[in-house]
């Protein structure tokens, strides 16, 4: 055996270790024990039990040490549990199991816990598995707990089934069944049917909407069961198209024969389904529809527009409509229409119809206008514009321009004189389609010598005090005058501008005097020369 190490008090203590080889045999140490008793589960639920039955579950103890258990004692607890047979007698060698019967029979209704607790002399000298349960009476079982119906059309309806099981052991007796929601029936359940245990029973519930739109109720069953009355909910959504017209109806006026009068009308679908037309008709001669087909469909929340037409053949009243069958509300949707065809009446007004240019220069213009307005029912197409009379000329209005009915436009005459002197018989003739062409322009002025080419005479007044005014002669050779004086009436002043010259010309001119017992004395002749441009 080797020495103990001392220390000697001779110095500091050295501890050396050293290293060697050492040979052997020997086992590794477990975390087992020598003996252990364990359950092939802690915790036994035994669901629902009607009262008055039972139910059994076994649970399997095992001993996984290496040397014998023995158990001592078994206690249950809780009301309604039991261990079957008793514990096998003797002990549970090493590597054993023994099986456990275990018993549940409720003698009430409710949750019923409680447990078993075996006593060895293992090393866990209490193994305890804990046991649950619940005692019912026997019930009514509704399959399934809700309803919930697909989209059903309103005017339609769907029937879906309720399955009710007597799953206890004794007669289930029905009470009137009663169910709320606008659109749900129920059939299949008479008050006071009794359901055998085991059996089933069908009850229909109907859904048969008035309305669009989401629906909601419940079925109540009443039994002499602990769960009564049974609650099923149920829901559905009915489905409707909604239209509506932009017009209730339609007054196409006065449409001339031969032309066609058009008029827009929206639908709009303010349902949840989608509208679609079965059939389209329209009444009344010469109205008929554009835009819309029994192909057409409009989506929940939309529209379409189509045309209300009137084509009259003849000229008269009409009194028709346009007839819409779909699956929507209302049904069918009718629009009035009404409308008068007349005769073509094409007229064509002039404002003014005459047009004065009094006095204008020679080299100068002058532009003045006249409105011409379609004052028919009908087109007026325009073939031809004229213009007669020396130095006028017309624009804005050719042949070619169309003025629908109400429409106006203006015609620009020009007048640009070339020559002195008065201009007669001029005007504007516009040929067309309408009733009173040609339509007429009458054309007035006269052209004006410039003021560098006119005669300015002035004299002096007469004594006499009868005299009321003078005339003014001219000639182009000297006392060559004749019996017309240039002024139209007597001169009331003394003076006179003769703007009716030639250039080049040599004019003679004298003055007369003109009253009452004054005999037309004339004045002195003078002489003017009209200078060349």
């Amino acid at each position: 055996m080797a020495s103990p190490l001392r220390n000697t008090g001779l110095g500091a203590l050295a501890l050396v270790l050293v290293s060697a080889a050492l040979s052997g045999c020997g086992a590794y140490a477990t975390s087992t024990p020598k003996s252990a008793l364990v359950a092939s589960s802690g915790a036994i639920s035994f669901g629902d039990v009607l009262v008055g039955h039972a139910t059994v579950q076994t649970v399997t103890v095992s001993n996984l040490g290496d040397t014998s258990v023995n158990i001592s004692r078994a206690a249950i607890s809780g009301r309604g549990f039991q261990l079957i047979g008793g514990i096998p007698s003797g002990a549970v060698a090493a590597g054993e199991s023994m099986s456990l019967q275990l018993q549940f029979a409720p003698a009430s209704f409710g949750v019923t816990t409680g447990a078993v607790t075996l006593t060895s002399d293992g090393p866990d000298t209490a193994l305890k598995i804990s046991l649950r349960g619940t005692g019912t009476r026997p019930g009514l079982n509704v399959s399934p707990g809700s309803l919930v119906f697909p989209d059903v059309p309103v005017g339609q309806s769907r029937t879906e089934n309720v399955t009710l099981t007597n799953s206890g052991s004794s007669s289930v007796v029905m009470s009137p069944a009663t169910i709320s929601g606008a659109g749900f029936t129920l059939s299949g359940l008479s008050a006071a049917a009794k359901l055998a245990p085991g059996k089933t029973l069908l009850v229909a519930v109907k859904f048969a909407p008035t309305a669009p739109g989401a629906a909601t109720g419940t079925v109540f069953i009443g039994s002499n069961t602990a769960n009564a009355p049974a609650a099923i909910s149920v829901s559905g959504v009915g489905l409707q198209a909604l239209l509506s017209a932009s017009a209730s109806s339609v007054n196409f006026g006065k449409v001339v024969v031969g032309d066609t009068n058009s008029q827009p009308i929206t639908l709009r679908n303010s349902g949840n389904a989608t509208l679609t037309f079965s059939q389209l008709a329209a009444s009344g001669t010469g109205v008929s529809l554009t835009g819309l087909s029994t192909s057409t469909t409009i989506a929940p929340n939309s529209s379409v527009t189509f045309n209300a037409v009137f084509a009259p053949s003849s000229s008269s009243a009409v009194s028709g409509s346009i007839t819409l069958v779909t699956n929507g509300v209302p049904s069918p949707l009718v629009i009035g229409v009404t409308g008068t065809g007349s005769g073509a009446q094409a007229s064509l007004g002039l404002s003014p119809s005459s047009l004065n240019f009094s006095t204008v220069a020679e080299g100068s213009s002058k532009t003045l206008s006249s409105t011409l307005t379609n004052t028919g029912n009908s087109d007026i197409n325009i073939s031809s514009v004229k213009v007669s009379g020396a130095g006028f000329s017309a624009g804005g209005v050719s042949g070619g321009t169309i003025l629908m009915p109400g429409q106006s436009t203006a015609l620009m005459v020009t007048f640009s004189p070339s020559s002195v002197g008065s201009t007669t018989g001029a005007s504007v003739t516009i040929a067309s389609n309408a009733a009173n062409s040609p339509a007429i322009v009458s054309l007035g002025g006269a052209g004006q010598a410039p003021a560098s080419h006119r005669v300015a005479l002035s004299w002096n007044p007469s004594s006499s005090s009868d005299v009321t005014g003078y005339n003014v002669f001219r000639a182009v050779n000297s006392g060559g005058y004749g019996t017309n004086p240039l002024n139209v009436a007597p001169v009331s002043g003394t003076g006179y501008t003769d703007a009716s010259v030639t250039a080049g010309q040599t004019y003679f001119y004298i003055v007369t005097t003109v009253g009452s017992g004054v005999s037309s004395t004339a004045s002195n002749e003078v002489a003017a020369t009209i200078p060349t441009p």
